[in-house]
């Protein structure tokens, strides 16, 4: 069995361009499935805006090819690699081939998928991009433009996938209107082995924070997509209490929220590679993660959290069916609820400690265990 994992986007602005060539979620899927299929060949590939030509070399952690294609910038979340798609032909000339495109329904991704259907099972996997409905509504004319016609390709190329996971429900039930034959809701994995609980005082030393000061933690972009207008809410409101400082890991000072989160007192971070985020996980007494927006995805800062024990504010504890909600953290049905349960948290602690049910059902080893048995009904 070959199997493609295919990632529609080069190295993010904000990571490191060395670091990245060995991360990503189709390097992460790859090395999770390598550990128990060792007789699949698994090549891990995508475009790059900074290579300037082809590179296939083997992963330093495991068993992986992984690649990269000079690519360009065609428009809006569309790179477009001619290396990477002559690469695709010649694999799927090959016999028992996967691809596994990572944000199926990216422009790459369907314009892979429309050339070479007819030769490979394909699988597509949801990390969280919008349905293209909701971008129509809410774009401007000249890109409402682009997403109908990416919408008509969606309707043509979509149905064509073998299997579709998507993160939520909402996802769910929009791949199934397209005329997918078979989906179901699976998410990325965390890794147990680095995602786990460590001393408070030990992780405050090495962050440089204060041993007996309150933190509450905030992971992503300071923006109301992410949950930040209710954590704002909430810590101005709170603040007016309590003693409790703010940790930001991610933001950029081009946020919207970013001045609002400094003139309360933030300590702020760049974004930090995995292996250095479980001290912050630890470092805080709260994670809170507020999202009241209905799109984007299965949110991975609030996994490797609950992975470390950290207690938990979040809105998205109801996607981790069949795990009951109240055994993982506090679920906010409001920004009112937000701020409560935050004071109520600060000044009477209650300890969570949802990693085992996580590390049961969502360790990379139980995802990896699953997608394969997919590939293997394909």
């Amino acid at each position: 069995m070959k199997i493609v994992q295919i990632l529609q986007h080069s190295t993010p602005a904000s990571a490191d361009f060395e670091t990245y060539w060995y991360d990503g979620w189709h390097i992460r899927v790859g090395r999770a499935i390598s550990k128990i299929a060792s007789n699949a060949d698994i090549i891990c590939v995508r475009p790059e805006i900074k290579a300037d030509g082809p590179v296939l070399y083997k992963d330093k952690y495991s068993d992986i090819t992984i690649g990269r294609f000079p690519a360009k910038k065609i428009c809006e979340s569309f790179e477009l690699s001619l290396d990477l798609l002559k690469f695709l032909k010649n694999i799927s000339k090959a016999q028992d081939v996967i691809f596994h495109f990572h944000d199926y329904r990216a422009p790459l991704q369907l314009l892979t998928a429309a050339l070479f259907n007819k030769n490979v099972k394909m699988v597509g996997q949801h990390h969280g991009m919008a349905q293209t409905t909701f971008l129509i509504n809410k774009s401007a004319p000249h890109k409402a433009i682009f997403y109908s016609l990416k919408a008509l390709a969606e309707k043509i190329i979509v149905p064509n996938y073998r299997c579709l996971f998507a993160l939520n429900n909402e996802e769910l039930n929009y791949v199934e209107r397209l005329g997918v034959k078979s989906a179901r809701i699976q998410t990325m994995g965390v890794d147990c082995d680095t995602f786990k609980p460590i001393k408070k005082s030990h992780a405050r030393k090495i962050l440089g924070l204060d041993g007996n000061s309150k933190y509450v933690l905030y992971v992503g972009r300071l923006e109301k997509i992410k949950g930040a207008d209710a954590f704002i809410d909430a810590l101005c409101k709170v603040k007016r209490y309590a003693d409790v400082r703010a940790i930001v890991v991610g933001a950029t000072e081009k946020d919207t929220y970013y001045e609002k989160a400094k003139s309360l007192g933030a300590t702020f971070f760049q974004n930090q590679p995995n292996k250095l985020m479980p001290l912050f996980y630890n470092a805080a007494d709260i994670f809170v993660q507020p999202i009241f927006c209905t799109t984007g995805g299965f949110n991975v800062a609030l996994l490797e959290a609950l992975a470390c024990n950290t207690t938990t504010i979040s809105t998205m504890l109801d996607r981790y069916e069949p795990l009951e909600i109240t055994s993982l953290g506090l679920f906010p049905k409001s920004f009112a609820d937000v701020s409560n349960m935050l004071l109520n948290q600060i000044e009477s602690p209650h300890k969570f400690k949802p990693r085992d049910a996580i590390a049961r059902r969502y360790s990379w080893e139980a995802i990896a265990k699953a997608t394969l048995n997919v590939y293997e009904q394909l």
